[in-house]
């Protein structure tokens, strides 16, 4: 007999999903307007943040939040089947 934790995977679901929301600001967009935030600024400062946010754009960070987000989108599915066949079970054994 295989026992599966609904809630706990609806919990840990949770989990990620917070994750991911906090993570997809630190997209391109966030390079994109951070650096803006610096134009007509003159300075060394200045010039080296937007040279730092520059190199960032070349991270793996967006291939990442994509497999994530397209592994807690199955996770959702895994979840509503596992509830499905729980109940269509439950019905069966009720009608038994």
């Amino acid at each position: 007999m295989i026992k599966v934790e609904i809630e706990e995977l609806k919990n840990e679901l949770g989990k990620l999903n917070e994750a991911l929301d906090v993570f997809s600001q630190y997209s391109s967009s966030f390079i994109d307007e951070t650096i803006e935030a610096f134009g007509g600024m003159n300075s060394d400062f200045t010039d080296k943040m937007e040279e730092t946010l520059d190199n960032m754009r070349d991270t793996k960070a967006e291939k990442l939040y994509n497999n994530l987000s397209s592994y807690a989108k199955s996770l959702e599915t895994l979840i509503k089947d596992f509830e499905e066949t729980d109940n269509s079970i439950s019905i069966q054994l009720e009608g038994e």
